[in-house]
């Protein structure tokens, strides 16, 4: 965290891409109760830089509410959930009304975290399309494109986005006044389109709707109750300081190499001509007030760049040549017969 610059930091667990898939509810709530209770104890640490986000068992609904109050009562501030249909388990079905309004009760943050849609984590015989990346995944996939660029781009901010349509328009902030909401890992270029478009088709279609009336527009609702984080783009929202104030916080993403540390982070605000206090809210001012955190006592203010390593350590050239493609595990494309097309659809040779 040193080295990275950063003061305070919300831990969010990787195992949100896995465990929405355990079918047995008490082996979900299990799991969930075990993690929550390491990361809480790696926490105690250094309590004033260290918190969790705690993982959630949607099928367990009941145990779910259960460990909202427990992990509140050790002060954690952000339930996880990730914004997917696993199991029929979409997290914005009635049925998962109580969880809501416990996070209302104890002030806790409803934390949503997509991920790309990786349909080997399906249990046998669920053939049902999962997510919004789902499609997506499907189509990179089809077309042998050879690299996870498309579906890092795209799938984070399709699970993101379908679940922030879907929550505004359901009404759920209304239903639920108190509740704060924080999207995680999506980056937030998408997210001043997504938020227009929310408000021009409400108003084009709000004589239709079949639920009750809004009674503020999909952004308004949005800028009261919610923030997204952002990673490695911090020069779109720089740009935009005036949408983007308020709702904005700063991630790591460590240890993905697509993040960046906080120094590099100042570098780019700064170069985009973003004032200094809104500099302070992008990167910990709005998440401290979201999570009702206290700043901490001391602050990194020197940037590490040498860092002592042990001999036997790889050097910039060791690593690069390492990294070398040597052979490809793809399979060479074979030359296509020019009457293929001919006999798939009957024609003669």
């Amino acid at each position: 965290m040193d080295v990275q610059g950063i003061d305070q930091v919300m831990f969010i667990p990787s195992d949100i891409d896995t465990y929405p898939w355990l079918r047995n509810g008490l082996g979900a709530t299990a799991a969930c109760k075990a993690y929550n209770e390491w990361a809480w104890e790696g926490c105690q640490a250094d309590p004033e830089r260290l918190f969790f986000a705690a993982l959630l068992p949607l099928q367990d609904p009941k145990g779910a509410v259960r460990e909202i109050y427990r992990v509140a009562a050790k002060g954690c501030r952000v339930g996880l959930v990730r914004p997917i249909d696993a199991l029929g388990n979409y997290p914005l079905q009635p049925r998962f009304d109580p969880l809501w309004r416990a996070m209302e009760e104890t002030g806790m943050v409803y934390g949503m975290h997509p991920f790309p849609a990786l349909g080997s984590l399906k249990p046998p015989g669920y053939s049902e399309q999962h997510s919004a990346s789902e499609l997506i995944n499907r189509t990179v996939t089809s077309a042998d494109i050879p690299h996870s660029f498309l579906t890092n781009v795209q799938n984070f901010q399709a699970e993101a986005s379908v679940w922030v349509v879907s929550a505004l328009f359901s009404g759920l902030f209304e239903r639920f006044p108190k509740l704060k909401a924080a999207v995680f890992e999506a980056s937030s270029t998408w997210l001043s389109f997504v938020l227009d478009e929310c408000d021009k088709y409400y108003k084009l279609y709000r004589n239709e709707r079949r639920f009750p009336p809004l009674k503020r527009l999909p952004s308004e609702t949005f800028f009261e109750h919610c923030m997204t984080g952002f990673e490695g783009d911090e020069a779109p929202p720089s740009r935009l300081p005036e949408f983007y104030e308020n709702i904005l916080t700063w991630s790591s993403d460590v240890y993905h190499h697509d993040g960046d540390d906080v120094w590099r982070a100042l570098e780019t605000m700064r170069g985009c001509g973003l004032s200094a206090e809104r500099q302070a809210k992008f990167l910990g001012g709005n998440a401290r007030r979201m999570y009702n955190i206290p700043a901490p006592k001391t602050f990194i203010r020197e940037r590490v760049t040498e860092i002592e390593r042990p001999d036997w350590w790889p050097t910039a050239d060791e690593i690069e040549c390492a990294m070398t493609a040597e052979a490809s595990v793809l399979p060479r494309a074979e030359p296509v017969a020019v009457n293929t097309f001919q006999r798939a659809v009957g024609g003669s040779n």
